[in-house]
């Protein structure tokens, strides 16, 4: 079993993605992410930002800020093996194009040792 992980900073095909591979008969959980760097740059000792704002849970998927945050979707789903990974992957870029163009994102997959749960 395999974990393969999408990080989609394309956020405009979230809904295309999601159906191509619930097509596929693939689930998967998105959650809200953002970059290191942008974090980082974001929260510097001179923005607004590091004096302690509380952040309301669920505030960042509103992408569409003042703030300058690039925000992204992380997609994680299990997989039987690395054909259907292979697949996944593929579909996914069949949607969005080519992963590798700049700002796209990034898919990876990693071995899945126990997994409890559905």
């Amino acid at each position: 079993m395999l974990a393969l992980f999408i990080v989609l900073n394309r956020t405009e095909y979230l809904k295309d993605v999601l159906k191509a591979v619930e097509d596929m008969g693939l689930s998967c959980t998105v959650i809200d992410s953002i970059s290191a760097n942008q974090y980082i740059n974001f929260y510097s000792p001179n923005t607004f930002a590091s004096y302690n704002v509380p952040v309301v849970v669920g505030s960042m998927s509103m992408a569409d800020d003042d703030s300058g945050i690039i925000y992204n979707k992380t997609l994680i789903m299990l997989v039987e093996d690395e054909e259907k990974a292979q697949q996944a992957m593929e579909t996914v870029e069949s949607v969005v194009g080519d992963m590798a163009r700049p700002g796209t994102g990034i898919m990876f997959y990693v071995p899945v040792v126990k997994a409890v749960g559905k």
